[in-house]
């Protein structure tokens, strides 16, 4: 069974290294986190600590915005996309590996 948590914005400020996730996914700054959820098999108590469980899968829901940074170019103009990064997180203590995957999808089917 997986247990999923929706991070409040406290804890997105608190901790920076979820934006990190999401820019070393997308490479982009032209984004604007919106929601944050953690999914992990692990039952820790209290429900905050799964952000540093070993074996996680954060969800993190952003808007892209195409054309920030651009100079207008008349009918080019592109709308504001909102999107989510999937990233999972794999840590195996022994060895002293840390593994990321990231995945990109449109909000539409997640959070």
């Amino acid at each position: 069974m997986c247990l999923l948590l929706q991070m409040k914005k406290s804890e997105l400020r608190k901790h920076d290294w979820v934006r990190l996730y999401m820019e070393l996914a997308f490479f982009n700054a032209n984004t604007k986190l919106k929601n944050v959820a953690v999914e992990t098999e692990e039952n820790v108590k209290p429900p905050n600590e799964r952000l540093k469980a070993r074996n996680a899968v954060f969800y993190i829901r952003y808007m892209y915005y195409p054309n920030k940074g651009r100079a207008p170019t008349g009918h080019c103009h592109k709308p504001p996309r909102d999107r989510v990064a999937i990233v999972k997180r794999t840590m195996d203590k022994k060895a002293g590996l840390l593994t990321l995957e990231f995945e990109g999808r449109f909000s539409k089917s997640l959070l």
